[in-house]
């Protein structure tokens, strides 16, 4: 199980995203719809750039929704995968439509994102070559 600590790191208050083995992807972990609660406890920031559109996705049965929030309209598909670890794929009009954004929960530290990503990846039988950027920066905003 991978843990991640949530303000201050004394008190040592966890999150626990474990993956388990399943049935409905690529890598091995079940990706499913995240759950409301799941969202509505998270920040979720913006911490890559895939090379691949939203419609590559649906073609693979992962569904986006269509949505406006203080800038423009977007689509996203907030996952989980294995039921504890959240993400969400996110493509705002105006930007590149071959993109698509992965956004994490912000209590996931800068150190452990590459792995996180690639962990994304794997489920979704992507290979590292199509991400086009990464969050590597604590400097960035977000």
């Amino acid at each position: 199980m991978v843990k991640w600590y949530q303000g201050d790191p004394g008190a040592q208050q966890q999150h626990g995203f474990g993956l388990y083995p399943g049935h409905h992807s690529k890598g091995g972990a079940v990706i499913a719809p995240m759950d409301r609660r799941t969202r509505e406890r998270y920040e979720f920031v913006p911490q890559a750039i895939l090379e691949k559109s939203p419609a590559f996705f649906t073609a693979r049965g992962i569904s986006f929704r269509k949505d406006t929030d203080d800038l423009n309209d977007y689509q996203v598909a907030e996952l989980a995968l294995g039921g504890e670890l959240p993400f969400e794929l996110m493509r705002h009009e105006g930007t590149p439509v071959d993109e698509t954004e992965v956004y994490l929960p912000d209590v996931i530290p800068l150190d452990d994102i590459p792995s996180v990503l690639r962990r994304i990846l794997k489920e979704l039988d992507l290979s590292v070559s199509v991400v086009r950027w990464w969050r590597r920066s604590a400097d960035t905003p977000f």
